[in-house]
């Protein structure tokens, strides 16, 4: 059976904590989290909407990895849906104009006059729907897991009811705060990142939001790896593979894929965890999306050892 991730293509605009441009760059949380898959050798489909103009020879380089991509759709429009990622020398990044500190060179690499979709601006949520999977997209047939990458509440509430009637193993990167919170249940593990965790909680206990999220709930926390939290279970820190860290766009995305990949496989939160920190690996050390597909795969296995030897039970989180 298939792995299905379920999000969206973009066209990327990354500015690196070191002044390094990369405009115009293939990627998506969608593209990103079947990469994960990917890297996994698992059967992969992604599901995602793409405008006229997306280039075919990105989607076409991704097919040709054995990616299933008869869930991509055309949305009739030039692709509306970009990105941009400006990379602070401590880590954190914004994709807002207004909040990086742009040096001359980056200013005059990028058109910053593009109208492009901020994440939350209004142009975003305006165009956001037309490219994210609605339900009535989903393929025929079972699944053997799934991923739902961010995408309009809404709309990722009623694709995940519909994943849960399919697939064996569901997993959501974000636990929708406002809205369709009675769909948490039936995700098997939910994924959300330290940032956000920390901003819903309001200067509270981040881990005590993330625990009330379910019983299974992996945090994300970026080169510092992640925390798995059970019912009943003492957390448990899952490291990162030591590799050179070159853009960290898409690596939580990638993260699901892999996650999702190993909750399926093998049932264990913690070993899951492992494989979505190597799916990330394969990500970091490279520069954009495409060139994870140039990588060694054969070399997963050992990085997954690495990183489920160096596992620690924490007394708390």
């Amino acid at each position: 059976m298939t792995f299905l991730a379920a999000g969206n293509l973009t066209i990327d605009d990354v500015v690196s904590a070191d002044g390094t441009v990369a405009v115009g760059q293939c990627g998506g949380n969608g593209l990103y989290a079947a990469l994960g898959m990917w890297v996994w050798d698992a059967p992969t489909a992604l599901l995602a909407g793409a405008g006229t103009d997306y280039p075919a020879r990105w989607l076409d380089r991704v097919a040709a990895a054995g990616i299933d991509l008869s869930g991509v759709w055309s949305t009739g429009e030039p692709h509306a849906l970009r990105s941009r990622a400006f990379y602070r020398a401590d880590g954190s990044r914004t994709d807002r104009v207004a909040e990086a500190d742009l040096p001359p060179h980056v200013a005059a690499a990028l058109d910053l006059s593009t109208d492009l979709t901020a994440f939350g601006s209004e142009r975003h949520r305006a165009v956001w729907p037309a490219y994210s999977p609605a339900a009535g997209r989903l393929p025929a047939g079972p699944l053997q897991g799934a991923h739902a990458a961010p995408g309009p509440t809404r709309q990722v509430a009623e694709l995940v009811g519909a994943l849960a009637d399919r697939a064996a193993v569901v997993t959501l990167d974000w636990p929708w705060w406002n809205e369709a919170r009675a769909a948490l249940p039936r995700v098997s593990a939910v994924l959300p990142g330290i940032e956000e965790l920390v901003r819903r909680s309001a200067g509270g206990d981040p881990y005590a939001l993330a625990r009330g999220l379910g019983p299974t709930v992996v945090v994300k926390q970026g080169a510092a790896g992640c925390l798995v939290l059970r019912a009943g279970a003492p957390p448990v820190r899952v490291g990162t593979v030591p590799v050179r860290a070159v853009d960290p766009t898409g690596a939580g995305d990638a993260f699901c894929g892999g996650f999702c990949v190993g909750l399926a496989t093998t049932g264990d939160p913690v070993a899951a965890a492992g494989h979505g920190a190597v799916s990330a690996s394969f990500v970091v050390e490279r520069a954009d999306a495409l060139a994870v597909l140039d990588a060694d795969r054969t070399d997963a296995a050992r990085r997954l050892a690495h990183v489920l030897d160096t596992t620690v039970e924490v007394r708390s989180a």
